[in-house]
């Protein structure tokens, strides 16, 4: 990891090479989205089925997911859509990761994360009014400055901050972000 003690005194150097650093992490630069790839965003990446998850799940690689998961090159496991949709279980993907390993173990962080996964259902399932309210009021709101729409600079994948543009970018055409991803995007 590069160093950046030499620019944290000068806020414009260290976000410039913050942005340099995380649009080069992210991959190479990306295009603005067709209205094409809008439209067909999800279709490109996730096809629905049993068929498709079983083949999506054969690829699991839970020691390269413990190992590499906070890096946004690192591995993930595309599993989400059967997940969401009931196509595969978590006991699936569980059972699934330990047979490709050693020892259970070296499955233990993508364990780990399909249990905050149920975790969170569970939460949502018991308290589903909770999902669509605040714990506390947003900062944004104390400041006054919410917003109800979608700015086109961030549909678009311009706002000038490398790595959102091309977070925005990857969204659409992939229709998925990697999770630390979805994370800098959000913040």
């Amino acid at each position: 990891m590069e160093n950046l003690q030499s620019c944290r005194n000068d806020p414009q150097q260290l976000y410039a090479q913050l942005a340099r650093l995380l649009h080069s992490a992210t991959g190479s630069e990306l295009s603005k989205p067709t209205s094409t790839e809008v439209e067909n965003f999800p279709k490109r990446y996730f096809r629905g089925g049993r068929s498709q998850a079983i083949a999506q799940l054969k690829k699991l690689d839970p020691i390269q997911y413990g190992s590499t998961r906070n890096f946004v090159s690192g591995a993930v496991t595309r599993l989400s859509p059967w997940l969401r949709h009931g196509v595969l279980s978590l006991a699936e993907v569980r059972d699934a990761a330990i047979s490709k390993v050693e020892h259970a173990s070296q499955a233990e962080k993508l364990i780990s994360e399909l249990g905050w996964r149920d975790y969170w259902q569970r939460v949502r399932e018991a308290r589903p009014e909770g999902v669509w309210q605040e714990l506390e009021t947003p900062a944004a709101e104390l400041r006054g400055e919410v917003i109800d729409y979608l700015p086109e600079n961030i549909a678009n994948g311009e706002t000038g901050l490398a790595c959102v543009d091309v977070f925005c970018k990857k969204l659409v055409r992939d229709g998925w972000l990697h999770n630390h991803e979805r994370m800098w995007l959000a913040s």
